[in-house]
């Protein structure tokens, strides 16, 4: 489980469902915390304005920010250097692409991204990427790797041919 420490992860992408993917990865991972989408550049630095001026907590810094770089306005990465540079306390940054060019990657992290994911993201990535940046205590898993064997195991055994279903690689994936 992340940290308590974590209180607000905000998701910049402008696609719904590749949104929806990653709440869904983040729901997956157990990865709790206040979750916020916004679409635009216009829309990053709206937030970053109301948030360092909120007193309030309704708009709170985030912790995490997953950042798609190309935006119907802009290149969000320019975005990222600012906001880099200007934060009032620091926050860690994944840059969540379908490309997976070197140019792209190389340009995140100059932006000062902490990490670079590819999409689809699945939910064991964003345990890793969680714990790598120390903001997860030793996630459950055990947990993840049970769901991902009570979901997924009987698709794979579907799968198998007929004569491999009595095999001892199935009698272990049940047995698990």
């Amino acid at each position: 489980m992340p940290s308590p420490s974590i209180r607000c992860i905000l998701i910049v992408e402008d696609n719904q469902n590749d949104a929806e993917n990653l709440l869904r990865a983040l729901d997956t991972a157990s990865l709790p915390a206040k979750r916020v989408i916004v679409k635009s550049i216009a829309e990053i630095t709206a937030y970053f304005d109301k948030a360092a001026q909120d007193n309030s907590g309704e708009f709170p810094l985030p912790d995490v920010l997953f950042l798609n770089p190309i935006l119907p306005d802009g290149n969000a990465l320019f975005v990222l250097r600012g906001l880099k540079q200007m934060a009032r306390r620091p926050f860690v940054t994944a840059v969540v692409s379908a490309g997976q060019e070197v140019k792209k990657i190389r340009d995140a992290y100059q932006a000062g991204a902490d990490t670079f994911l590819s999409k689809p993201v699945r939910p064991i990535d964003l345990i890793n990427f969680f714990r790598f940046q120390g903001l997860a205590s030793a996630p459950a898993t055990r947990d993840f790797t049970a769901m991902w064997r009570s979901r997924f195991c009987p698709a794979v055994l579907r799968a198998i041919p007929i004569g491999w279903r009595d095999s001892s690689a199935r009698r272990e994936c049940l047995r698990r």
